[in-house]
């Protein structure tokens, strides 16, 4: 198995039923890599706005974690415009990820 690396970038929050822009639609000129995640109680979203519900069903989902910790070690990449955004509901969602250019 090959080692998975950890990116320049990390994000953690724990804020309770907001989302948080982790990185904007105009600054992902080139894409992100998402190399690292993991989320309890968590989503993260990626698309050309921000999420504006609970639900969110317009964008694509990158990540979810319900009661228990979900992770990934695969590499996720957005494409070049779209922004990330995570949300939590009393929850955790922590990843590392690089800006490409």
């Amino acid at each position: 198995m090959d080692a998975v690396p950890f990116g320049k970038h990390y994000y953690f929050t724990n804020v309770g039923t907001a989302y948080e822009q982790v990185v904007s639609s105009p600054a992902n000129t080139a894409g992100v890599v998402i190399r690292t995640a993991c989320a309890v109680r968590s989503r993260v979203y990626t698309g050309t706005v921000k999420p504006t519900t609970a639900g969110e069903i317009r964008l694509p989902l990158v990540l979810a974690g319900n009661e228990s910790f979900t992770s990934n070690s695969f590499p996720i990449l957005p494409a070049p415009g779209n922004g990330l955004w995570a949300y939590t509901v009393n929850g955790q969602v922590r990843f590392s990820y690089d800006i490409l250019s």
